[in-house]
């Protein structure tokens, strides 16, 4: 088997459809049929920030139902589901640009995205061990729990960095595994490629570009953004760095 994987989508419908139809895919409405001997990833973070969350769900829930898609498990994804369950989040945040969106659809879509995203996996191990697609990097360690939490969420160093974020832990020089890894989570101008990992996310949803890599064969397709759809601090400090 081959794989797509694609980086950050936050909702961004139409930059999707456009990069799976570059990629060789056909998209009919909702619908993805996808080149036979391949299959598409997502790196996570389907939802939030972006103008068509719902329909991204549509088309991701459907082909993953039928086994042309798989979805890793992203930060956002995780904390609308845990949202729709119930659970007390502290501050919304970007999940209400989601919400805005879901709340046009039915009671029963809106279970299924709940169950969905709920149900998504932290990482996947792909091509015999040789690939592993996550959305927030790896670590090596026995406890599932703490790995599982840092594939979905990373972890913060409490450091503010040049960009006015907190900044992320540098897995990545530490990381020591065996497969090459494939993720997203922290925006980059872009793809990044650093020891056996790629970083996809490539801000889409900022006015960026959405990016996918082709394995094995180690090709980047990307198609750029159709508008900016949100804002980020750093996203605008590494657009101040380039110009």
């Amino acid at each position: 088997m081959r794989y797509d994987i694609i980086g950050d989508v936050h909702g961004c419908f139409d930059e999707l459809v456009e990069l799976l139809r570059r990629l060789g895919h056909r998209v009919d409405g909702k619908r993805l049929e996808v080149r036979p001997g391949r299959q598409v990833v997502f790196v996570g973070d389907l939802v939030d920030r972006g103008p068509k969350v719902a329909e991204v769900l549509e088309l991701v829930m459907d082909a993953a139902g039928r086994g042309a898609a798989l979805v890793v498990r992203g930060n956002h994804d995780d904390r609308l589901a845990l949202y729709l369950r119930g659970w007390p989040i502290r501050s919304a945040g970007s999940i209400d640009s989601s919400l805005r969106q879901l709340a046009h659809r039915s009671v029963e879509f809106q279970q299924q995205v709940m169950d969905f995203l709920g149900s998504l996996p932290p990482r996947l191990l792909l091509a015999d061990g040789e690939l592993l697609v996550t959305h927030a990097g790896d670590i090596l360690t026995d406890d599932e729990a703490a790995r599982a939490e840092f594939n979905v969420n990373s972890a913060r160093t409490g450091v503010v960095d040049e960009f006015g974020v907190k900044e992320l832990v540098d897995w990545v020089s530490e990381y020591a595994g065996e497969h090459f890894v494939v993720y997203g989570h922290e925006t980059v101008l872009e793809p990044l490629h650093r020891a056996r990992t790629l970083n996809l996310d490539t801000g889409c949803v900022y006015g960026g570009r959405l990016t996918a890599l082709r394995f094995p064969e180690m090709q980047v397709v990307s198609v750029a953004a159709h508008a900016p759809y949100a804002t980020a601090k750093r996203w605008v400090a590494l657009q101040a760095v380039r110009s």
